[in-house]
């Protein structure tokens, strides 16, 4: 499925060269767009204290572990509502997340197979969508940390001061972690971490798509317009930022 750029991208476009324009006259660009993402917190700085204390170990387990049980059967597949299916990869439900997906993960990495050994013998797997499956377990963590404690069924569907906090926490974390002498913590919590940065940006932008799909177009009210925009640029700024974090968590993972 690809995605619609007329309806979904062509407004993040429009509101990136308007970030980019601003930009120009600017010495320092990450300075100006954190201070953009920051603004979105309506505090001047994040307290992150907790987590310069916190023991790793315990954060890695409550926090970014992985777990057996949240991996898909071979024979089921979860649909992103939470339910499950027998698996056939012509029925796979394409949503927006699944675009994005296949967007994020390349094509030739998304239809490799690879051989995973159970108690009853080999069983070869589709790795794009064993990746697709490890991103939607995250998404749904994400909507729970990031979302409203009321429900909201506006444009802004999910708390950016949450956000903002989650960022500066796992910045602090994976600062942490670069220090950290135990060699199998230290790569456990980098090789998590990275997973769920992808799943963050993942679920970033399908928020936008998705508020663009329904509020957006030409009958849109001049309301729901200026959130929309906000909501965009909000957007825009987080993902530079997570992806500056991603880079760094990237090249100093160990090399396979």
């Amino acid at each position: 499925m690809a995605l619609s750029r007329p309806v979904w991208v062509k407004p993040v476009e429009k509101a990136f060269r308007k970030m980019m324009e601003k930009l120009e006259h600017k010495e320092d660009m990450m300075h100006y767009i954190e201070q953009v993402f920051l603004s979105h917190y309506k505090k001047e700085k994040v307290n992150t204290e907790e987590f310069e204390n916190v023991n790793l170990a315990t954060y890695f387990d409550i926090n970014l572990k992985y777990t057996v049980s949240q991996e898909p059967s071979t024979s089921e597949i979860p649909t992103y509502s939470g339910h499950y299916k027998v698996f056939n990869p012509e029925l796979l439900v394409s949503t927006v997340v699944h675009a994005l997906c296949k967007f994020r993960i390349r094509p030739e990495d998304y239809g490799s197979t690879f051989t995973r050994h159970e108690s009853w013998g080999p069983v070869t797997l589709n790795y794009g969508e064993m990746r697709e499956h490890h991103i939607k377990v995250w998404i749904e963590k994400l909507e729970k940390r990031f979302g409203f404690d009321i429900c909201s069924s506006d444009v802004k569907r999910f708390d950016y001061r949450r956000v903002v906090r989650d960022y500066y926490e796992l910045s602090v974390i994976v600062n942490r972690c670069l220090k950290e002498e135990n060699e199998t913590l230290k790569n456990d919590i980098l090789e998590n971490i990275i997973h769920r940065l992808h799943a963050t940006e993942i679920f970033l932008l399908k928020e936008v798509c998705e508020a663009h799909k329904k509020y957006g177009g030409r009958d849109a009210d001049h309301k729901n317009s200026e959130w929309l925009h906000d909501l965009t640029i909000f957007v825009i700024s987080a993902e530079i930022m997570y992806r500056k974090l991603r880079k760094i968590v990237f090249f100093n993972m160990p090399r396979k």
